[in-house]
């Protein structure tokens, strides 16, 4: 039995990163003031130049087409794709793609969509459980049952650094993003595969880091009945401040005592949030036992 797993860059990975681990990758596109991009157009440091010089962003779904047409070329030679788009939380990829799924008969048993309610840092985790489960000999079907099964438990809280793409893309008001300014208020958004919501302020990045911190650590403590550290990977991610996000992982992982990851947060999140924002996240592992 082979089956090939397919996703897109919500997960962060480059196509060459993808391709070393084994996974098919869809390039999601993104518009800036009315040019539609995507990251096998741009690297990510052009792509933050673009950002910053640009008055009007939107993200979008892959073409339906493109996505079949993947189906198509990746079942010549797989009896199975898990396909695993952009969570269901944030785009309506999921949505679309399932009616084709269950009018195509030549995709109906054969290609597994599943809403894995993770996004960037969080997805690439759990695209490596996947790719466990699939070299343990599990079935398909079997995978997308745990894979949402523990959608739940996963979370990620990001410090923003100004509240400036926000506005651009029309998730806060103008008045808003300069009074942020103005105060120097850097807000922490949390999502756990739905859509990113403020869940608090800080006056200034510090403070806001902490935040973040303290959040990981009343949810291992609370929400994860202080489980073993070794069930989860946690991880710091950030775009376009590599320095302080280092920082910040080292303090993370000397309060947890664990190994803590490093990545860049996916080019869809980057739309939103612009340079200069550190997260911290939380993925508990898939017990298949």
């Amino acid at each position: 039995m082979k089956t090939a797993i397919l996703t897109d860059t919500s997960c962060g990975l480059s196509r060459e990163e993808a391709k070393l681990l084994g996974y098919e990758l869809i390039a999601l596109p993104f518009v800036l003031d009315e040019i539609e991009y995507d990251e096998d157009k741009l690297t990510k440091v052009e792509f933050y130049e673009k950002l910053k010089q640009s008055k009007e962003i939107h993200t979008s779904q892959a073409p339906i087409e493109l996505v079949t047409n993947t189906f198509d070329k990746l079942l010549e030679d797989n009896d199975y794709v898990i396909y695993l788009p952009i969570t269901s939380g944030l785009s309506s990829a999921y949505q679309s793609i399932i009616p084709i799924i269950d009018s195509e008969d030549s995709y109906k048993d054969r290609v597994i969509v599943i809403d894995h309610k993770t996004i960037s840092v969080l997805q690439r985790a759990m695209l490596l459980d996947v790719k466990r489960l699939i070299d343990k000999g599990m079935e398909p079907l079997k995978i997308k049952e745990l894979v949402e099964a523990n959608a739940k438990n996963n979370r990620i809280y990001i410090a923003v650094d100004t509240l400036e793409y926000l506005k651009k893309g029309g998730r806060v008001s103008a008045l808003s993003a300069a009074v942020g300014s103005i105060l120097n208020i850097k807000p922490i958004l949390f999502s756990n595969g739905n859509k990113f919501e403020v869940i608090k302020k800080a006056r200034g990045f510090k403070a806001a880091e902490d935040e973040i911190k303290n959040l990981v650590i009343q949810d291992m403590k609370g929400m994860f009945n202080n489980e073993s550290i070794e069930d989860f990977q946690v991880g710091v991610a950030y775009t376009e401040c590599i320095d302080e996000a280092k920082a910040f992982r080292d303090t993370l992982k000397e309060t947890l005592k664990a190994d803590i990851s490093l990545d860049e947060l996916s080019t869809v999140i980057g739309c939103h949030i612009g340079a200069g924002a550190v997260a911290g996240a939380i993925y508990k592992r898939i017990n298949e036992n």
